[in-house]
């Protein structure tokens, strides 16, 4: 379906313009326009670049986007994987750049991504904007309530190796602890939570580090292989190299930069840009440390939730499960926020406090069925990996590495031709892998739901 852009006289990004005969391309990011747009300054958010970076953090460098790639560079081989990851992480960081630049697109703050599509395309943006988010929110805390019960499942493995609690039991313990932070009234609510989780993202990363050169060093390194190809089959291979697009796509997924940026106080632009930058810094150096020292040291073999390779020490078994467990609890209440802010503009009253009795019980009762619902599913069909492909490919992807291209240029007509040519060559490209991603993931799940005990 072609889109036709909503174009006005000021289409400018953010504002981002060419400038006269200098042909220079301009972001300006206007401190006034905020304090004098329709909001009051009362209202205008309060948080600096340093907030962005660990709202950032939280939401993209999950332990459920660390410890699945080892395994997607298994899918992919060395060069496969450092390629896809290094591009994976370039593009979404440029993307995210361009993203925030139009947050005052047209002279109006757009705190959500789907307002800011609206804007640009119409109704047709705002529903597909809508349909990407809620299939990546929802499919993101599928994926990562069952990583949180994998780590669950794991430090209770170690103290009770028979016995016998099973995943959906941890599953189930993890919505009910969330289903607590939930009752949180928004997202700068849980900034406590997000910096807590962002050291856990470092240090998960780095236990995941020493225990794979540990535990590889006493490994048979003989017996560790890299091979992809299987010649007899190659089928299974073609598919698991399909899934792993989805996994990398995952790995950057960012459905709600709109949403951070606008808890930001003025220039806001530029304090989301800062803070995507350090953000990416960490979760770039992060990323390539547990993907390259996880496929080193188990190979071809290595599992999806890459800590169930790991055999001892204990405690640092039982760090590195706990690190992934605090960090979930933030990912997944950053996810669950933009529909629980939908429902509350449904059944809040807003002319009360958010913790009056009327909206205490109004948001139990949602944030109750949305606990519920996401719990069911993770119970009914448990494939971590499945699932961090399906969503990577079918929302991630789409919402991190297509539509901000597409923005840029529909609210940039005068922009250097060379640049809006490579905006639609990746944006075909990515449109390409959410595709195959998707093809990849749908085989997996139906394979492992027939054979699933």
């Amino acid at each position: 379906m072609m889109l036709t852009p909503i174009v006005g006289d000021s289409a400018h990004s953010g504002k981002a313009f060419l400038t006269g005969q200098s042909q220079n391309f301009e972001f300006v990011d206007s401190a006034d326009l905020e304090a004098r747009g329709s909001r009051k300054n009362a209202n205008l958010g309060q948080g600096s670049w340093w907030h962005a970076t660990y709202h950032l953090a939280t939401t993209i460098a999950t332990p459920a986007a660390y410890a699945a790639l080892p395994n997607a560079f298994s899918g992919m081989g060395w060069i496969g994987g450092v390629i896809c990851l290094f591009c994976g992480w370039t593009l979404s960081c440029y993307n995210s750049l361009l993203l925030c630049t139009m947050f005052n697109h047209n002279g109006k703050r757009h705190e959500r991504y789907a307002h800011l599509a609206r804007e640009i395309y119409g109704e047709p943006g705002y529903w597909m904007v809508t349909f990407f988010q809620q299939i990546a929110s929802l499919g993101n805390n599928v994926a990562v309530e069952i990583a949180a019960g994998l780590a669950m499942q794991s430090i209770y493995m170690i103290y009770m190796p028979d016995g016998l609690m099973t995943l959906q039991h941890f599953i189930i313990i993890f919505a009910a602890f969330q289903l607590i932070l939930s009752q949180l009234p928004d997202i700068h609510s849980l900034t406590y939570l997000n910096i807590l989780c962002t050291v856990c993202t470092v240090g998960f990363a780095f236990t995941c580090l020493g225990l794979s050169v540990a535990n590889g060093n006493e490994l048979d390194r003989s017996t560790v292989t890299y091979a992809v190809l299987d010649q007899q089959d190659p089928a299974p291979v073609v598919f698991t190299v399909l899934a792993s697009l989805g996994v990398i796509s995952f790995a950057f997924g960012d459905t709600i930069l709109p949403e951070i940026q606008a808890t930001l106080k003025a220039p806001t632009i530029r304090n989301m840009q800062l803070g995507v930058l350090s953000a990416y810094g960490i979760i770039g150096v992060t990323y390539f440390i547990v993907a390259c020292a996880g496929y080193w040291a188990f190979g071809y073999g290595v599992p999806v939730y890459l800590p169930q390779s790991f055999t001892d020490p204990n405690w640092a078994l039982v760090l590195v499960n706990i690190f992934a467990i605090v960090q979930i609890a933030g990912c997944f209440q950053i996810y669950c926020r933009p529909t629980y802010e939908w429902a509350s503009l449904k059944f809040e009253d807003p002319t009360q406090g958010p913790w009056s009795r009327h909206n205490i019980i109004s948001r139990f009762g949602v944030t109750f069925t949305y606990s519920c619902l996401m719990t069911l599913v993770s119970c009914a069909v448990p494939f971590f990996g499945d699932f961090v492909a399906l969503v990577g490919a079918m929302g991630f992807t789409p919402l991190d590495f297509v539509l901000p291209l597409l923005f840029f240029n529909a609210v940039n007509p005068d922009a250097p031709r060379l640049l809006r040519m490579f905006h639609y060559f990746i944006a075909a490209c990515y449109s390409s892998v959410a595709l195959l991603g998707f093809i990849g993931a749908v085989r997996w799940i139906s394979v492992h739901i027939e054979t699933y005990r």
